[in-house]
């Protein structure tokens, strides 16, 4: 065997200086890994962590027969079967400006056209002048709020 060239080095993760040919081919590099589900992250310099995955996925809510959406979830699935007229889901009135910006996807996955769902603002504005919109049978919509005061909901893409 020749001599070994660099050097390993760190806690919980690795480095590797002093050598392009440091580890061989029958080479075993062990990570302490973290828990079922995280995932290795780093700040950008020279620390990494094991983190929740968990903490950055979307959340899923599943709703049917109307009453007012969560600011908590990412995406909401909307199901109308069942339902005859207008089923109105509401926006709810945000008052933290750390939500501006944030997109909200609302899915209907129902093709039952004895429902007329209806996306409504609790207070201001969706899009131009709107204060509901309609979501049509399997439709999607995406909507970002771009301000607080007044409250305003923009359409990103509908379809």
């Amino acid at each position: 065997n020749a001599p070994l060239k660099g050097s390993l080095t760190g806690s919980g993760a690795i480095s590797i200086t002093n050598g392009t040919d440091i580890l061989y081919a029958d080479a075993v590099v062990r990570v302490n890994g973290g828990t079922k589900g995280q995932v290795l992250t780093s700040n950008g310099t020279d620390d990494s962590t094991w983190t929740t995955l968990s903490a950055a996925a979307l959340k899923i809510a599943h709703v049917s027969g109307g009453g007012t959406l969560d600011f908590a979830n990412d995406f909401t699935l909307i199901n109308a079967v069942g339902f005859t007229g207008i089923v109105n889901f509401i926006l709810p009135t945000p008052t933290d400006p750390v939500l501006i910006g944030k997109v909200y996807n609302i899915k209907r996955t129902d093709a039952d056209s004895n429902a007329i769902v209806k996306i409504v603002a609790a207070s201001g504005i969706i899009d131009v002048n709107d204060t509901e919109m309609t979501l049509g049978e399997a439709s999607t919509v995406q909507l970002m709020l771009e301000s607080v005061a007044p409250v305003r909901w923009l359409l990103v893409y509908k379809f």
